[in-house]
């Protein structure tokens, strides 16, 4: 990306399916941005409950462009969507029930600005429980190279909280459509040789941690995570951490907590 005198124009990418209790607050917390040269695009991936209906009240807002699936098409088609219908100079993400903080999306761009060779920008998080109370701070990995060690075992970037230049989603051709889960994981491992990672260290997002209901996504994890080792060259490593995985989420399944899970996983 080359640097102009310009404020660039920013697009926010968010798909949506049944939100309707936790989406107003995430769209305000964009359009309450202290950046203001965005757009906000939302893929409403056919939900059945009043979140369409709740989208409908910023339909005379120019910021905001709102496309409603005619049929369910997942996570990773719909931001793909949103990706082909945006047209920023930088795209963000941005989840249907967390909050953008109102310096997020200048900071991100000022530190873009400043350091051109980065393509994929992350943050740190407050974690919040489901009724937004305050759980604890996470701070990732911050540089490029401690990103893609930590990519060898696990997903060191927040999804909702990232940017990334255009060109970035030009080289990698978007998110693997053939996945309902871990898109963001593989687009990262997919991309890590070709690109530069970076996650601010400020607390830019507030991130809904949610339950696990089901365990439905641990198989597709574990695969991911094996495929990023083979790509980063650190498979042992990957396998490892992968099986490990496998324990800490049927114990979060089970309701324990992180603290008791490690201890758990102690006693092994």
């Amino acid at each position: 990306m080359t640097k102009t005198n310009r404020q660039p124009l920013v697009s926010i990418i968010m798909a949506t399916y049944n939100s309707s209790e936790t989406i107003l607050s995430s769209i305000e917390s964009i359009l309450n941005q202290t950046y203001k040269n965005i757009e906000l695009i939302i893929i409403n991936d056919k939900s059945t409950d009043d979140t369409k209906l709740n989208i409908s009240r910023f339909i005379n807002n120019s910021r905001v462009h709102v496309y409603n699936n005619q049929i369910n098409i997942g996570l990773a088609k719909s931001l793909n969507k949103a990706i082909k219908a945006s047209k920023g100079d930088y795209i963000a993400r941005m989840d249907d029930d967390d909050i953008s903080h109102p310096n997020r999306i200048q900071k991100q761009i000022d530190f873009f600005q400043n350091n051109m060779d980065i393509d994929v920008l992350g943050t740190s998080a407050r974690l919040m429980d489901s009724n937004m109370n305050f759980i604890r701070k996470y701070l990732p990995p911050e540089n490029d190279k401690d990103i893609k060690k930590n990519l060898c075992h696990s997903n060191p970037i927040i999804h909702p909280s990232v940017m990334v230049s255009r060109e970035f989603f030009q080289k990698s051709n978007g998110y693997n459509e053939s996945l309902r889960r871990k898109e963001d994981l593989d687009l990262w491992g997919r991309m890590a040789k070709k690109v530069k990672f970076h996650n601010l260290q400020d607390c830019l997002i507030d991130y809904r941690v949610k339950p696990n209901k089901t365990l439905a996504a641990v198989p597709v994890g574990v695969y991911i995570r094996i495929k990023n080792g083979l790509r980063l060259g650190c498979l042992y490593k990957a396998i490892i951490w992968a099986i490990l995985y496998i324990f800490v989420e049927i114990f979060r399944h089970m309701g324990y907590t992180q603290k008791k899970t490690k201890k758990q996983l102690k006693a092994l």
